[in-house]
């Protein structure tokens, strides 16, 4: 998942910088926040082990750049192909 946004990052912005962040500090952050998600349910503290909450605006995001990015190389293979089945 990091890797995805970092070349969605690449391919889509002007320089290698999204003010004031540069790519790598938004996939340190990212990293930071897949692989730290912990909640508190009935007085015990829980780890997600794989993906995040559905509840966090952040996880939607990801996802949906998650999907363009496979979209985007499914339309180039398509179109490399010229063809849609077979």
């Amino acid at each position: 998942m990091i890797d995805v946004i970092g070349y969605c990052l690449q391919d889509n912005l002007v320089t290698n910088r999204l003010e004031p962040l540069n790519i790598q500090t938004i996939r340190n952050l990212l990293y930071v926040f897949l692989y730290n998600n912990i909640f508190r349910y009935k007085d015990n503290i829980y780890a997600f082990t794989k993906g995040g909450p559905n509840t966090m605006p952040l996880t939607t995001t990801l996802s949906n750049i998650y999907l363009f990015v496979w979209q985007k190389k499914l339309l180039k293979e398509i179109d490399q192909n010229i063809e849609f089945f077979g």
